[in-house]
């Protein structure tokens, strides 16, 4: 359709601040963005033009990100249909749109309705070949990892060991092919089975190096490294490992925000290397490499989320000395360029805080609070962050037992958060629960068993689906 002038340059607006939102991690941004892009699309262009469509595909993405599940749900069917009116069943986006589907579907817990999908486009997929088949691993790999995660690696690995089957029938690119055979290679590594993994990484590397410009051969690399020192072939193992460093640092401009963190990947995978091999010496050095690199990737805005992330997955590992060193790293960078009281700033220094929380500093953990609940009063006294951010000082509290000062901020914490739960995100709704065992644990440590009782009562409620009965006095 011939659009006007000013719908044109909202349109190419919204699109621009969307994917530049999701590409920054900015989820929340990013389904707002996808909202009034949408809105506008299906007033000037229709339900079925491709750019709805599209837009309908990441608006999926930005609702399951976002865990509201049930809405991705709703709005991928609808993207589906389209689709299918406008494209054929052959075409990629299709696919593209079944995929997230499938992933809202077992997020929403549609179990029935995953395997029906799965079933109803593999099916087809078998039977026609070709591009379908090729089309349709999009919904393998979604399906594989699901699979994974719900400690069912086996049907994983016999589900990947099918489609690649399918996909060398069916003369696959050897990027598709390559994938595949990635995937199984991981998934037969976690089944302990070092030498078929071997084998499957060494097959993707060979197609992977077919498109010599896709940086993802390089994963492909590192993770065929850890394979070979599994086996202890640490000789190999280095070569593959340095190789995919070095390569993922030279394609780093190219790099995902979701392949960002492969680059701190290659390098533990060097450092554990050496350690098992006895290299002390080496060790030093790809040490020293890691905290060069976690230096500079602070200061580039587009490494926040990868190491904020990286720093969950240290403090899961009880790695809290490399874990406060970085977030450290990463509030200094964001304060030079965002300045202390910048949203984002906060978020990161309640990282910080509850490191120190969870490193039994509870003192230096109770100052950073202070300082973020002072910035919240300031900024948006009647956000819902200020509540959270009075749980998490409450917490601190607790654990030094000064219970008379954490018992009033715990109560204004839990009422404040559940008065305001509808404007809270759907993957931040655990502060709601959250806040009602803190204050439960309070009492209990306190000695005062009936006040412990009264909060998980209410926690009981809630968990029981009725979070007004939760948020009653």
């Amino acid at each position: 359709r011939d659009l006007p002038p000013e719908h044109r340059v909202a349109l190419m607006a919204l699109h621009a601040m969307a994917g530049a939102s999701f590409n920054q991690g900015s989820l929340t941004d990013a389904d707002k963005y996808s909202a009034e892009l949408l809105k506008l699309q299906r007033r000037a262009l229709g339900d079925d033009h491709p750019d709805t469509i599209s837009t309908i595909h990441d608006r999926g993405a930005a609702l399951s990100n976002l865990r509201r599940y049930a809405e991705a749900v709703a709005i991928l069917r609808q993207g589906l249909e389209a689709a299918l009116r406008v494209h054929g069943a052959a075409h990629l986006g299709v696919a593209r749109i079944q995929m997230r589907l499938l992933e809202a579907l077992h997020g929403n817990n549609q179990v029935a309705d995953a395997d029906q999908l799965l079933a109803t486009v593999l099916d087809t997929a078998r039977k026609a070949g070709g591009i379908m088949a090729q089309n349709a691993w999009e919904l393998v790999s979604v399906q594989s990892a699901w699979l994974q995660r719900q400690k069912r690696t086996d049907e994983a690995v016999g589900l990947l060991r099918d489609w690649t089957d399918v996909l060398r029938r069916s003369n696959s690119d050897s990027r598709t092919l390559g994938s595949c055979l990635y995937r199984l290679g991981d998934a037969l590594a976690a089944l302990g089975n070092h030498a078929e993994a071997e084998s499957a990484l060494l097959e993707a590397l060979a197609q992977r190096e077919k498109t010599p410009d896709d940086y993802r051969r390089f994963q492909v690399q590192r993770d065929l490294g850890l394979v070979l020192q599994a086996q202890d072939k640490f000789e190999e193992a280095e070569k593959h490992l340095v190789s995919s460093y070095r390569g993922l640092r030279e394609s780093e401009k190219q790099l995902h925000i979701s392949s960002r963190r492969s680059i701190f990947e290659s390098l533990d995978a060097l450092i554990a290397l050496h350690q098992r091999w006895n290299r002390v010496e080496q060790v030093a050095i790809w040490r020293a490499e890691l905290t060069a690199f976690e230096k500079h990737a602070a200061t580039q805005r587009g490494y926040w989320t990868t190491l904020n992330s990286r720093g969950f997955a240290l403090r899961s590992a009880k790695r809290f000395e490399e874990t406060l060193a970085l977030r450290t790293l990463v509030v200094a960078d964001q304060t030079a360029q965002l300045g202390r009281e910048h949203a984002t700033t906060l978020q990161t220094l309640e990282y910080l805080g509850f490191d120190y929380l969870l490193a039994s500093q509870p003192n230096r953990a109770e100052e950073i609070f202070r300082e973020v609940l002072r910035a919240r009063e300031k900024l948006g006294p009647d956000d819902w962050t200020r509540f959270a951010t009075m749980r998490l000082l409450g917490q601190a509290l607790l654990r030094q037992e000064r219970f008379t000062e954490a018992e009033p901020l715990l109560v204004d914490a839990r009422d404040g958060l559940f008065v305001r739960q509808d404007k809270i995100p759907a993957n931040l709704r655990a502060h709601l629960p959250t806040v009602l065992t803190v204050g439960a644990q309070l009492y209990e440590r306190w000695g005062k068993p009936d006040q412990a009782a009264e909060w998980r009562k209410k926690l009981d409620a809630f968990n029981a689906g009725q979070p007004s009965a939760a948020a009653k006095p």
